[in-house]
């Protein structure tokens, strides 16, 4: 990106080299510490708390959005169906130890050998998807808008400082830049 950008700055703009550079620099630094930040945030807070989060602030604004409500749903079992599938993997690896298999030497055999188990991985992992779908609608989930949140997360004055700091940076990095 910094250098299509210096590319292209050369080409139509009059400014001098150095200049161009720098700016390439400065921007290129920018949204690497805006990724490194982000991936930081992610890692050090678990995602399930995270949208714990967001839902509690949802339900405390009492807003009846269904499809919203649907995308909170949706982002909570994604992030319970891919464990799932971590799951299954580490078992089937157990059972083929445990049967004396031998196990693949480099990683790209080991690649090789769940690839060509993941379709019946997925089958039984969409089988119990479906069990916990039934047991769902058994229990009459999903005629109540909006959810309330099992494990509400507890907001505090420095949260509320936080979110007023952000926004004020936002709306000054808008109008000011």
């Amino acid at each position: 990106m910094t250098i299509l950008y210096c590319a292209i700055s050369l080409a139509v703009s009059s400014d001098p080299f150095l200049t161009i550079i720098s700016q390439a620099i400065w921007a290129a630094a920018r949204i690497l510490l805006l990724v490194s930040a982000t991936a930081l945030f992610l890692e050090l807070v678990p995602s399930f708390v995270l949208i714990d989060a967001f839902r509690t602030v949802w339900h405390r604004f009492g807003l009846k959005w269904r499809r919203v409500e649907d995308l909170f749903q949706l982002l909570d079992l994604v992030l319970r169906f891919f464990p799932m599938v971590m799951v299954e993997v580490k078992a089937l690896m157990a059972l083929e130890k445990s049967l004396s298999f031998a196990p693949p030497l480099s990683k790209e055999e080991r690649i090789r050998k769940v690839a060509k188990q993941l379709p019946t991985l997925i089958v039984n992992c969409l089988h119990r998807a479906g069990q916990i779908g039934l047991a769902m609608e058994g229990r009459g989930y999903g005629t109540v808008l909006p959810r309330s949140v099992a494990t509400p997360v507890h907001l505090t004055h420095r949260d509320g400082f936080v979110v007023v700091a952000m926004v004020t940076f936002l709306i000054g990095r808008l109008f000011i830049a």
